[in-house]
């Protein structure tokens, strides 16, 4: 028996038989080429940008359902396909380089990946992953190679691999896959995200268990708890069976409940929201119980390889389209959009936000709005042109001072007169701001009689607070959220909210902790948004204590220093109740 440990993608347990697609060990071939030789190897490449659009159109083909999400992620490969720009580089590579096509493929797409695979944030590493398909298919077709695409299983199967693209992940499970285990990946990885949608458990990041298992062994995927076990002994898949078994049954007790409100025991009510995406993932929110989506992270559409020559960004056209399928789906649920946050660990070479030293602290979210007013106005036009369409609530990321505010504010002013001036229905939309940099943290009061809504980003917030990059591993156990400077802050904003009468919500990755929940609580916080698939595993976590009880924990965790002691009293708190359930 081997057990690996990984990260734990989607949740769930799946037990099957593993088919292990290996990576290949095939190098791309090297050769020179005469200049008589460039027109037919530019063929090759047309031939080949055709057959890999087929493939595309394939892909859609079999799913029977296919989501927005799966449309957008097809489309944006489609378009990287068609981007004459990266055909002019081709066929300039050719002419350059004097070589064979593949390798003309291989280091144009190359040079793309580098701009922005060496940024710290997960999920822009992850967006390379695009990149990475459009290039492997194209290199399968120019050199004849099947790819994963075309893996299956006749019986439901555990698939094991060293990592999967895009359009790989979209039709796992009609290919008979019931969970996947990768070498590499993140929880905001493609991979994470369609297995989330798909209800696939994913264990990722094992780095070498495409080369540990082998075809045909008994695994067990436990995406609850980020672990693969291998060939399991007889005792452990007994257990593993059992505990399979709880947790369908659970699942389908907590999904019963979702159309009930999120309560304590004392009747006070949290609203639980979803974060999303895409579009397409609005039927798995409302699946899992969400009351309307908390955040949508607006900067995928600048990260898909939208259209060129607009000045930066997708058109207004192609943004309306997008905010109305989200507002339409969501019916008379409030849909928070944030605003564009491309710069530091998000990146587009549109924007000249490449070359800094810390860009972290840098050009990015509302700064760079404010530098680009052309890219941001046009999708402020293209929200409130949405917005008729549903119960829509702006909000802008990274506000750190009321003089930004205020400059932002002056914008929307300006598009909400341009729209009037043409005719438009310009109505009236809550405008919230990210709480996310201490700055804004500790003048929260100031910030509030401006606004009608704030939303606590715990994951920037701690970052910034603690000065931690959660992606170093060498300062990974700084970053710990329930620590007294993130307490106090908190309270802060609370506070200011309550006395400036505005709306108060949280959308890091804390609210979907429910072991934290009653902190959240406690501190006066009603309204908690999270990915979708962990509102059940909230909702019930709610229902287990009082208002008051949560209000005595925050004040007794405010009167410890060590955060140690925060952790392992809220950690007691829950198993207390918990064993009085029980």
């Amino acid at each position: 028996m081997l057990t690996i440990n990984g990260i734990g993608a989607a949740p769930g347990i799946a037990i099957g038989r593993a088919l292990v697609s290996a990576r290949s060990s095939s190098e791309i071939p090297t050769y020179g080429i005469s200049a008589a030789d460039v027109d037919r190897e530019y063929v090759r490449f047309q031939r080949a940008v055709r057959e890999a659009q087929q493939d595309l159109h394939s892909v859609a083909a079999r799913l029977t359902d296919l989501s927005r999400l799966d449309a957008e992620l097809l489309e944006s490969h489609r378009i990287m396909l068609e981007d004459p720009e990266l055909a002019n580089q081709v066929q300039a590579g050719l002419n350059e380089r004097l070589c064979n096509v593949e390798q003309v493929v291989v280091l144009v797409i190359e040079e793309l990946i580098q701009k922005l695979d060496g940024v710290a944030d997960d999920y822009i590493r992850d967006r390379v992953a695009d990149l990475q398909d459009v290039r492997r298919r194209l290199l399968e077709r120019l050199l004849a190679r099947p790819g994963l695409t075309a893996v299956r299983s006749d019986a439901p199967a555990v698939l094991v691999c060293h990592n999967i693209l895009p359009t790989d992940a979209l039709d796992l499970s009609q290919r008979g896959f019931i969970a996947v285990a990768t070498d590499v990946g993140g929880q905001s990885s493609h991979l994470a995200i369609v297995a989330r949608a798909l209800e696939l458990p994913a264990v990722v990041g094992l780095s070498s268990v495409s080369r540990e298992v082998h075809g045909g062994d008994m695994v067990i995927v436990d995406g609850n708890d980020g672990v693969v076990v291998v060939d399991p002994s007889p005792d452990t898949k007994a257990e593993y069976d059992a505990r399979l078994r709880r947790w369908q049954k659970r699942e389908m007790v907590l999904l019963g409940g979702r159309a009930a409100p999120a309560r304590t025991i004392d009747g006070t009510v949290i609203a639980l929201q979803a974060n999303i995406e895409f579009a397409g993932e609005v039927k798995a929110a409302l699946g899992h119980g969400a009351e309307g989506v908390g955040l949508f992270r607006s900067e995928f559409l600048f990260l898909q390889g939208a259209e060129r020559g607009t000045g930066g960004g997708p058109p207004e056209s192609e943004q309306y389209d997008a905010y109305r399928s989200v507002l339409t789906a969501m019916g008379d649920r409030p849909v928070t959009i944030r605003t564009i946050d491309i710069g530091g660990d998000k990146v587009t070479p549109e924007f000249d936000v490449l070359d800094e030293s810390n860009p972290i602290l840098g050009f990015r979210a509302i700064r760079l709005c404010h530098a680009h007013p052309e890219v941001f106005k046009r999708q402020l036009r293209a929200l409130y042109r949405a917005a008729p369409f549903g119960k829509l609530r702006i909000m802008f990321p990274m506000i750190s001072s009321v003089d930004e505010l205020d400059t932002t504010l002056d914008l929307v002013a300006e598009v909400r007169e341009e729209l009037a001036a043409e005719g438009h229905d310009v109505p009236t939309v809550p405008l919230g701001a990210m709480i996310e940099v201490p700055a804004a943290a500790i003048c929260a009061d100031l910030l509030a009689p401006k606004l009608d809504f704030f939303s606590i980003g715990t994951n920037d917030l701690l970052q910034y607070t603690a000065a931690v990059d959660r992606d170093n591993d060498r300062v990974a156990y700084l970053y710990r959220p329930l620590q007294p400077a993130i307490l106090r802050l908190l309270r802060n904003v609370s506070r200011a909210a309550r006395e400036a009468g505005v709306g108060l919500s949280l959308c890091g990755e804390l609210a979907r902790d429910p072991g934290a929940v009653a902190v959240l609580a406690g501190l006066g916080i009603r309204e908690l948004s999270m990915a979708a698939i962990g509102i059940p595993d909230v909702k019930e976590a709610i229902g287990r204590f009082t208002l008051g009880a949560a209000e005595e924990l925050v004040q007794e965790l405010l009167e410890l220093s060590h955060t140690a002691d925060i952790e392992r009293t809220v950690r007691d708190w829950a198993e207390q109740l918990t064993t009085r359930e029980t």
